[in-house]
């Protein structure tokens, strides 16, 4: 099984409204990420939310492959949302995905392209690159996953 995690649960304070109910083309973010996760071939897709903020649960697609779990506390930081997706995962997950809600851009063509990839490969890590440049989603491998859970939070959720 694919999975996907979406990462939604920062404060958005530099934005001053949440991301996840931006909208592109009229539609909120978090729906317009998920809606390409799930199209893209994710078999099942775990958005972490941040609690606090009213109607990003309703924005997520009404799909019964999509559920949400609450995020930690955004000062804990990008990892923490990454390890509680992963914590919330089925145990028949091959690899995981991972987008962030302020990437609306992707296309379900690159989703499915990284997952024809892992299977094809079974690499630990693969990301889609654009004229040179590195994008999202990224696709982890099930065998990181302990690694990731022991991630802590002072390179980021980048290192």
């Amino acid at each position: 099984m694919i999975s996907g995690i979406l990462l939604a649960g920062g404060a958005s304070s530099r934005m001053g409204r949440p991301k996840g109910l931006l909208t592109h083309r009229g539609i909120p973010f978090l729906r317009v990420v998920a809606s390409v996760l799930l199209a893209g071939g994710v078999e099942e897709l775990v958005a972490v939310l941040n609690p606090e903020v009213r109607g990003l649960p309703e924005a997520l697609p009404a799909d019964l492959r999509a559920r949400w779990v609450p995020a930690p506390p955004a000062s804990a930081g990008q990892v923490a949302s990454l390890q509680t997706g992963l914590h919330a995962l089925s145990p028949a997950s091959e690899a995981a995905l991972v987008a962030l809600v302020d990437q609306p851009a992707i296309r379900p063509e690159t989703v499915a392209a990284l997952i024809r990839s892992f299977r094809e490969t079974g690499a630990p890590i693969l990301l889609p690159v654009h004229q040179g440049r590195r994008g999202h989603p990224v696709c982890f491998g099930r065998i990181l996953y302990p690694e990731l859970l022991g991630t802590r939070e002072e390179g980021g959720a980048r290192a």
